[in-house]
């Protein structure tokens, strides 16, 4: 059996295209050498209420994430709910030599694409993101309108956060001795 290669993301790579894919009946999909040399092997898949899937080099996906979950203290309940909405659908997945990437099938799902189904890659500088044909075809028709009409929980669910976060911080200093 051949050796796996584990490839670094380069990290200095800007990646401009809109890319149509075609999911195999293994649910995988293929991506240009380009996008691949930019993500490296070891990726995280994030796909939130937006029906969007994010896709990340794993250690800068971890180095965000890490940021993001710092900036809330542990009795934030409100930011539990919010962080868990962000991280519930998140995979760790791999891009072979031959520059396949595997969608496990509950993402699939929740994006609703099947196999078979085209889909579309868009990288645009160091942002990656996985769409549906027809989630596509409304984000070109209003770019954004389709993110901002996608992401409406989300947001709210973050405001909640901070909200919280911020009522935390000002009775814990009320309450610590001076």
């Amino acid at each position: 059996m051949a050796e796996k290669i584990r490839k670094e993301p380069d990290l200095t790579l800007q990646v401009t295209r809109h890319e149509p894919v075609r999911v195999d009946e293994k649910g995988r999909i293929t991506l240009q050498k380009e996008i691949r040399d930019a993500l490296g092997t070891d990726v995280k898949l994030v796909c939130d209420a937006s029906k969007v899937m994010r896709i990340y080099p794993a250690q800068e996906f971890d180095e965000i994430r890490a940021k993001v979950e710092s900036r809330f203290s542990k009795d934030n309940v409100s930011a539990k709910y919010y962080l868990s909405a962000v991280y519930s659908h998140v995979r760790f997945a791999e891009i072979d030599n031959a520059n396949r990437l595997n969608i496990p099938a509950d993402l699939r799902k929740l994006m609703g694409i099947d196999i078979k189904d085209e889909c579309v890659v868009i990288a645009s500088g160091r942002d990656f993101t996985l769409m549906s044909g027809s989630a596509y075809s409304n984000f070109i028709e209003s770019p954004v309108g389709f993110m901002a009409s996608q992401r409406q929980d989300l947001d709210t669910l973050r405001k909640k956060a901070f909200e919280e976060e911020e009522e935390l911080r000002r009775l814990e200093r009320l309450l610590s001795p001076e």
